[in-house]
């Protein structure tokens, strides 16, 4: 199985997780997706960028999961903006870190508040600062994203 955690998606307190955990693609689906063909498929499989999920007996086809379908995602992506495979490789494993990292950040900060505004953009709390002295705000809207650090406001 590919060597990847349940930080990468937050869903292990979600139902779906042993859904998404237990889903099988098969390598045709997998090229079809992601327009890599099942040749270089197999051939990041025989330098180890990509490892299939264990087969039954039935059947001797190939079957990844849905985290190596994303791998190979970002690392087509990574091949299409000119880097060499190896490169690729590991700039898909570093965008895997970094989600991670943003998983455990919001998994720690479980009190987010996500707040709709009139305007169509969105507002997330993310609680008090560390020192409980400001509030903390992510605004996101049509020009892009921003971070406003408030005084703390007395209830």
């Amino acid at each position: 199985m590919e060597s990847m955690s349940k930080g990468d998606f937050i869903l292990e307190k979600n139902p779906t997780f042993s859904i998404v955990e237990n889903l099988n693609i098969s390598i045709g689906d997998i090229s079809d997706l992601t327009k890599v063909s099942p040749r270089q498929l197999r051939y990041w499989e025989e330098k180890g960028y990509i490892h299939p999920q264990k087969c039954s007996h039935e059947s001797k086809q190939r079957k990844y999961s849905l985290y190596t379908l994303i791998k190979v995602f970002h690392v087509k992506q990574f091949l299409d903006e000119g880097f060499t495979l190896k490169v690729a490789v590991q700039k898909a494993e570093e965008k895997k870190q970094k989600r991670m990292a943003i998983g455990s950040f919001f998994k720690e900060r479980a009190e987010v508040e996500v707040i709709t505004l009139a305007d169509q953009s969105y507002q997330i709390d993310f609680g008090l600062s560390d020192d409980g002295e400001y509030q903390v705000l992510g605004i996101v809207n049509q020009t892009g994203v921003s971070l406003k650090v408030l005084p703390r406001q007395e209830n």
